[in-house]
């Protein structure tokens, strides 16, 4: 075997392992040649004892050893975790071992007496670089793949057929999947299927590489429920300019449309308030002006009976009136409150009475939390807590069951989900086991006037229990279906 030596690129370190004293010979003299550093062992035992010191940049291997043969070298070396590419260069040229060979880890199979100088080198050479080009590439992947994992929207890649081929862990959660469940699965039909597939921005962005995004759209969870999200999908194109898929990038908007819609109702609350502060103050003008007149009809129905009956008509109209008038303009104008220091738990028991009058033919019950402190006033808390009892006796039948309790809102999993700051708040609830809550009337039920209930109610009650609530720093909500009863929560500061 002989070369001309040409200019090394770098040095490069090598581990012989190599049993026969003069192949190791040729080989040592071959690589000098070539400003390679060499370090011959004739043992596999010995070789993995010198690469546990570290400093070799390749293994130029026997598969026949004293200590092992064949494919067996090359697992054990896999098995002591050495990540150092190997090079088999044996007396064996079949095909089949060279093929396992490769198959098993090696970076290149040579033959003894079939490699000259230059070829080996090139090999060595070859199987460094490409070993050190697969580190990179691996680094990189594992630092995208954090990328991925830190991003709290949810990422998910498709291929030009729209199918899944990867995704990161918060999208995967977001739409109730465990990890890597999504991958292979077709995107529109998988999460967005409630729009026809040639009208959707994913079949855009696919077909002729544009940029699609989705303010307000709906995808669908593993269960079949919706989620409110705000989305991008973008192409992924390769060196030739071809679409090579798309990425969609996503976000849960629902919470954010849930504060707007709040923001939204109380703007129709304050607007109404003005209005019917106005009306109001007119209209106990004219009741006023009505109920001298109709006292003065009384008295003369004393001696002619026929005047009794309409008169009654009268005047419990214009104490009907006066009562409407009075919560109009206790919610337009309500007062200060006047904060002080309260035990949920004491507010509770003190109420349990007149919950008793309210509720009756229905059976009560009673969750007494622990201490639990929050400041309030604590005679507008007590009128919030009177028309919600009201709403869940109206709400349910005789027999029915109406629950009063507290507890800290961070313990509760509808409010954990609603209030990112659950563990600030404490709540006050009130449930009902009676017909629940159409998702229409969720969307209105705390405004001013709006009712459910055809032949009584002013629509009054929830929009001063919302007012009141707001004003003392906290949220009123409500989890009901129809069907399922009704819980309205409180969630005061603590």
């Amino acid at each position: 075997m002989s070369a001309i030596p040409i200019p090394s690129l770098a040095p490069v370190r090598v581990l012989l392992l190599e049993d026969a004293d003069i192949d190791a010979h040729v080989i040592e003299n071959v690589l000098g040649q070539f400003e390679l550093v060499v370090r011959r062992v004739s043992r596999l035992s010995d070789a993995i004892t010198a690469l546990r010191t570290g400093g070799f940049d390749v293994i130029l291997c026997d598969l026949g050893l004293p200590d092992s043969s064949g494919l067996a070298t090359l697992e054990t070396l896999r098995e002591h975790g050495v990540s150092v590419p190997v090079v088999v260069m044996t007396g064996r040229g079949d095909r089949d071992t060279a093929l396992r060979a490769v198959a098993a880890g090696a970076q290149d199979y040579l033959v003894k007496g079939n490699t000259d100088a230059n070829a080996l080198v090139r090999a060595i050479r070859y199987a460094v670089e490409r070993n050190a080009s697969e580190a990179r590439f691996r680094a990189l992947v594992a630092r995208y793949e954090l990328i991925l994992n830190g991003i709290t929207d949810g990422v998910l890649g498709v291929d030009p057929a729209g199918n899944i081929v990867f995704e990161n862990p918060a999208g995967a959660a977001m739409l109730g999947w465990r990890p890597a469940e999504l991958i292979g699965r077709s995107l529109h039909q998988t999460v967005h299927h409630s729009t026809p597939e040639s009208e959707s921005s994913m079949h855009r962005t696919l077909a002729d590489g544009s940029v699609e995004c989705g303010e307000d759209d709906i995808f669908q969870r593993k269960d079949g429920s919706a989620i409110r999200v705000e989305y991008t999908a973008a192409p992924m194109v390769d060196e030739q300019g071809r679409i090579a898929g798309a990425v969609v990038t996503f976000r849960d908007i629902s919470k954010q449309k849930q504060m707007e819609q709040q923001i939204e109702q109380g703007l129709r609350v304050a607007s109404l308030g003005r209005v019917s502060a106005s009306v109001a103050h007119e209209f106990n003008n004219l009741l006023m002006s009505i109920g001298p007149s109709a006292e003065c009809l009384r008295r003369k129905a004393a001696v002619d009976p026929a005047l009794e009956k309409p008169v009654k008509h009268v005047l419990d109209a214009v104490r009907r009136g006066q009562r409407l008038t009075d919560e109009i303009l206790r919610f337009t104008n309500p007062p200060e409150p006047r904060m002080r220091q309260l035990d949920l738990a004491v507010v509770l028991r003190e109420f349990r009475d007149a919950a008793h009058g309210i509720l009756t033919e229905r059976r009560m019950e009673i969750e007494m939390p622990a201490a639990l402190e929050i400041r309030a006033d604590a005679d507008q808390l007590t009128q919030v807590l009177l028309n919600l009892v009201a709403n869940a006796r109206n709400a349910t039948r005789t027999g029915g069951t109406v629950t009063i309790g507290a507890a800290p809102a961070v313990s509760i999993p509808f409010l954990r989900e609603q209030l990112p700051d659950a563990e600030r708040f404490a709540a006050l609830y009130v449930r009902d086991d009676g017909c629940g809550i159409s998702a229409e009337a969720k969307q209105r039920i705390f405004e001013p006037f709006f009712t459910t209930r055809k032949c009584a109610g002013t629509g009054l009650g929830l929009a001063v229990a919302f007012r009141i609530v707001s004003q003392h720093g906290g949220h009123t909500l409500v989890d009901s279906e129809v069907g399922t009863g009704s819980t309205f929560y409180i969630a005061l500061p603590r």
